[in-house]
């Protein structure tokens, strides 16, 4: 078992399930893609043996305007973050965006 925050709480990931994600990667089968908001990356909308919930982190949360507010805050950190590091606009427009 694997351990990690998200949302609110914490929770495990069982060998199988993250055996089933790397299988998935593996194999070429992320295609069936949604955009995770403020984000910008594109996260499968379902995986064989995998529960939905594990797979799009505003699943994970019991309100998703916590998840809104929450998402927002770590951007903000992100891009000031950010600010130190001299790069061009092309990858710090990859990034994340409020």
């Amino acid at each position: 078992m694997s351990s990690f925050k998200v949302g609110v709480g914490e929770f495990s990931v069982s060998i199988p399930t993250a055996r089933a994600v790397i299988a998935a990667i593996q194999s070429g089968a992320l295609r069936d893609t949604e955009e995770l908001p403020i984000f910008g990356l594109q996260i499968p909308k379902s995986l064989k043996d995998v529960d939905a919930t594990l797979l799009n982190p505003t699943k994970a949360w019991s309100n998703v305007s916590d998840w809104g507010g929450a998402a927002k805050n770590l951007v903000a950190q992100f891009v000031e973050n950010f600010k130190k590091y001299d790069v061009s606009d092309a990858i710090v427009n990859a990034g994340p965006q409020l």
